[in-house]
């Protein structure tokens, strides 16, 4: 869950709302090709620049681009309101998507001839793709995106094996926001499409019980134990991944629950989430059991409900 986030009210609590409600309401309708069924045929680049856009959007009005500014405000009222500045940022990422989501099989015949729209709009949606992903991640995942997009620039200067071939700065540009291979490559095909899909999957599990059922036999047959919390998080998460089969959904749906659980046993915040993260891998399996081993409290876990757990 998001600690760097406003505190929306009103209309603009409303607005996240139904912008959040679309993206896997759209990631459904696109897995089960509902579309062309009615008639209307899409690119693969038009549905991702479209779930792309949906999360700039929501990036902007509810992540402040200070760490922790959202808390720091002195009255409720700034708390709950999107400043200017980030309207106007969601606005150009509304259009820049758009641009590319109701024009796209006009654009992709034409992609090789440079326009003042597309690149215009290539270098708005990249520098906002830069941003959010700041704001969400922070300086270092922006400093391997900046020095991949330098690569491509200068690598014609550099000699051997690590010698690229010329381009210039627009074509650079138009290629990494509207090619295809690109900004629309795997990473964000799997994001819009698998990823969201058993992360809503998996809340629907918890929503109807079955994740409960899974989580209590976890706190059941490891709770009692010295790090419990941490011990249940590989058991549940492992029984919940055997149906999901993704890191995401875990994290979504049994994290929720266990990593506070680690966090009360008395483990760091951060260590908390590297063991409750990626804990469908063996790596975190051996963390897991190495943290609650060295845990100083010799507090023998009892078997409670995930609803008091958090």
């Amino acid at each position: 869950m998001l600690e760097n986030k406003r505190a929306l009210t009103g209309h603009w609590a409303l607005l996240a709302g139904l912008l959040s409600a679309l993206l896997p309401v759209s990631t459904v309708i696109y897995a089960l090709q509902l579309l062309p069924k009615i008639g209307i045929v899409i690119y693969k680049e038009q549905f991702l620049m479209w779930f792309l856009t949906l999360s700039l959007v929501l990036t902007f009005l509810i992540i402040p681009p200070i760490k922790n500014k959202a808390r720091s405000t002195d009255t409720d009222q700034a708390q709950s309101k999107v400043p200017w500045y980030d309207i106007l940022l969601a606005l150009i990422a509304l259009t820049a998507g758009g641009y590319v989501t109701f024009w796209y099989h006009q654009i992709l015949p034409e992609i090789g001839l440079l326009t003042t729209d597309k690149i215009l709009a290539s270098a708005a949606g990249i520098l906002l793709l830069l941003e959010a992903t700041r704001r969400h991640l922070g300086w270092t995942m922006v400093s391997l995106g900046l020095v991949a997009l330098a690569y491509s620039y200068f690598g014609s200067y550099l000699g051997g094996i690590l010698e690229t071939r010329v381009i210039r700065l627009d074509r650079l540009l138009v290629y990494n926001y509207l090619g295809q291979d690109a900004i629309h490559g795997t990473p964000l095909f799997v994001a819009g499409t698998v990823v969201t899909a058993f992360m809503l999957f998996g809340q629907m599990l918890f929503a109807t019980g079955g994740g409960q059922a899974i989580s209590d036999f976890g706190f059941a047959l490891m709770g009692r134990y010295r790090g419990g919390p941490a011990k249940v998080s590989i058991v549940a998460s492992g029984l919940f991944g055997s149906l999901s089969g993704s890191a995401s959904a875990n994290v979504a749906t049994t994290g929720m629950i266990t990593i506070p659980m680690i966090r009360e046993a008395g483990s760091t915040p951060r260590g908390s989430c590297a063991i409750g993260g990626p804990k469908r891998t063996r790596r975190s399996l051996n963390a897991a059991f190495r943290w609650s081993w060295s845990n100083s409290t010799n507090t023998r876990w009892k078997m409670i409900s995930p609803s008091t757990a958090s």
